[in-house]
């Protein structure tokens, strides 16, 4: 069984950085504009590997397959309790990568509009994710228990022990 559940990839206000990045504004434009641009997708968004398939890290040395590698689908997007919330579904190697604990944390992609008063830059849709262990943005580890009163976003407490076995059983089959 591969992992699937709502990941928070924004807080709704400033998302300031680790970094020293601008800060990312999610803000009342901002909360119409995400189901609205996924929508208009038309599929699901890809995550990958720190983004290096929207072209960054050009650093990291990797073959064409692995810089195109997907470990998940995000599925649908929802701002609600506080954030942006995608469904993300994982398939049998981002399973495993996160049930063996390589990777731990997720990284937001997402489509700049304009720059505001404040310098920050206000998000207007999810493009996609990147795995990483050193995320950029103030947001939960992918194993977080993310439970926060709504029924209709939250995650269940990852169960890791049962995760890296399936994900070992779908590797040997």
């Amino acid at each position: 069984m591969n992992l699937k559940k709502w990941i928070k990839y924004y807080n709704l206000g400033p998302n300031k950085t680790r970094d020293g990045r601008p800060t990312r504004m999610v803000d009342e434009v901002s909360e119409k504009a995400f189901p609205a641009n996924f929508k208009k997708n038309g599929r699901p968004l890809p995550v990958d590997i720190a983004h290096v398939s929207l072209g960054n890290h050009p650093e990291i040395t990797m073959t064409a397959a692995e810089r195109f590698a997907k470990y998940a689908d995000i599925t649908d997007v929802k701002v609600e309790n506080a954030g942006v919330w995608g469904f993300t579904e994982f398939n049998a190697a981002g399973t495993k990568m996160i049930a063996d604990g390589l990777i731990t944390g997720i990284s937001p992609y997402g489509e700049p509009g304009e720059v505001l008063q404040d310098g920050s830059i206000r998000i207007v849709a999810l493009k996609g994710a990147g795995l990483t262990n050193d995320p950029n943005l103030h947001i939960p580890d992918i194993t977080a228990d993310d439970r926060t009163g709504s029924d209709t976003v939250c995650g269940d407490v990852i169960d890791l022990t049962f995760l890296k076995l399936d994900a070992e059983t779908s590797n040997n089959t």
